[in-house]
């Protein structure tokens, strides 16, 4: 997840980029290393796996476009 935030982070753009992650109830410290960083997310309490959590961003987003990226991608 590092590496995709870093990427998406520190994009050459004129337009800057808003980040909004959703933890989908993972037990693998994702959640506490997101708050750790500051980035914005929505914490699920249990998994509702990829559908679920993308549309809960989806509907959070207040931008006019969405990109879904899973956590490994760079």
């Amino acid at each position: 997840m590092r590496a995709c935030l870093d990427s998406i982070l520190h994009q050459n753009t004129t337009r800057r980029l808003q980040v909004l992650a959703v933890e989908d109830g993972s037990t693998d410290g994702s959640a506490e290393w997101l708050k750790e960083q500051g980035i914005p997310t929505i914490f699920l309490s249990e998994n509702t796996g990829f559908s679920g959590a993308v549309n809960t961003g989806i509907r959070a987003a207040d931008t006019p476009y969405v990109l879904l990226l899973n956590n490994d991608t760079t």
